[in-house]
């Protein structure tokens, strides 16, 4: 069945009646996407927004969630005290983006090169790359924990039957611990030997190459 919220054609709006033109007009405007790259992984408020959007003026962000929020792609809440913090989140909606967002960055990183000096990486960001690039058929049968501490920022990577759950922060005990700068742990996930710090089930360590395959060819 289709939908539609309360549709507000812009005089940025391409007017045509198009699905392909219909995404553009939601999610087209720069800096609209990576607002919704920074919510994978849950709610965030507002000064956590501007610190994983390095460069994003405080009206050109505050204009961006408006428009999510009017379009049903993103909603804000208040979270109960002692937070007593308003926070914004991907909508079921919203959700539905998540993977189309993976394959559209799957695509770009097959002609992103080498990183240049002005271009900023942060862990978050590699996550959700993991995230995209994560094969289930070659983590069929394994049901594992693995925390990754990307120079101080902690994420708990669980396995389970094919199924690939992230979390940010260290939670529980784990088969495998890694910590890794970025770009080092990029090398060792894309087959380049170098040496990262690892803790665990070195087996498991061995098969990581094939389970977030980013030296692998993109097929979907």
């Amino acid at each position: 069945m289709l939908t539609s919220f309360d549709r507000v054609i812009t005089g940025r709006s391409y007017k045509q009646y198009c699905g392909i033109a219909r995404a553009l007009d939601l999610i087209g405007e720069r800096w609209a996407l990576l607002v919704i790259r920074e919510l994978v992984f849950g709610p965030k408020r507002f000064t956590d927004l501007r610190q994983g959007l390095p460069g994003i003026a405080t009206n050109v962000l505050s204009q961006r969630l408006h428009q999510l929020q009017r379009d049903g792609v993103v909603a804000r809440r208040r979270l109960p005290p002692p937070a007593a913090s308003n926070v914004y989140e991907l909508t079921e909606y919203g959700e539905e983006l998540v993977p189309i967002m993976l394959g559209l960055g799957r695509w770009g990183a097959r002609t992103m090169g080498e990183r240049l000096p002005e271009q900023t990486l942060q862990p978050e960001w590699l996550a959700v790359a993991l995230k995209a690039f994560y094969q289930p058929e070659a983590a069929e049968g394994l049901s594992v924990r693995i925390g990754i501490d990307l120079g101080g920022v902690q994420f708990t990577f669980s396995l389970d039957q094919g199924r690939l759950e992230i979390a940010p922060g260290a939670t529980g005990s784990t088969d495998l611990t890694i910590a890794a700068d970025p770009e080092t742990l990029v090398g060792f996930l894309a087959g380049a030997p170098v040496p990262v710090q690892a803790e665990g089930d070195r087996a498991l360590l061995e098969r990581l190459p094939a389970i977030f395959a980013f030296g692998a060819p993109s097929t979907g």
